[in-house]
């Protein structure tokens, strides 16, 4: 009986793990890192709003060279964002209008 039931759990976990890019959300994307650099702050705000939304990266940091994915959740029907990286060394990159409706990614660069 435990048996069928462990079975049962492994299988609804699979189908749900299984089911989830069917709901993921258009403007989903990954972030790359590649600068040299930290990101200790990184803001995705809708386009022409004034306060900046939460740090998308919490009390983590994107290192230098790797990347996370950003997840939206709910309904909106903006596309175009705002994004804000903020470096452990000071440094400050702010990028407007990302029209994350069409694009799976994002990347800091040198010189970005």
């Amino acid at each position: 009986m435990l048996l069928n039931s462990l079975c049962s759990l492994a299988l609804a976990s699979w189908l749900v793990l299984a089911a989830q890019p069917v709901w993921a959300d258009q403007r989903d994307f990954r972030v790359y890192n590649k600068t040299s650099v930290d990101i200790k702050h990184l803001y995705v705000s809708p386009n022409g709003t004034k306060n900046r939304e939460e740090d998308v990266l919490g009390r983590d940091t994107l290192t230098a060279g790797d990347s996370t994915k950003v997840f939206f959740q709910g309904l909106s029907s903006t596309c175009r964002y705002d994004i804000r990286a903020e470096f452990d060394n000071g440094d400050v990159v702010d990028d407007y209008k990302i029209n994350l409706c069409s694009t799976n990614s994002y990347t800091f660069s040198e010189g970005n």
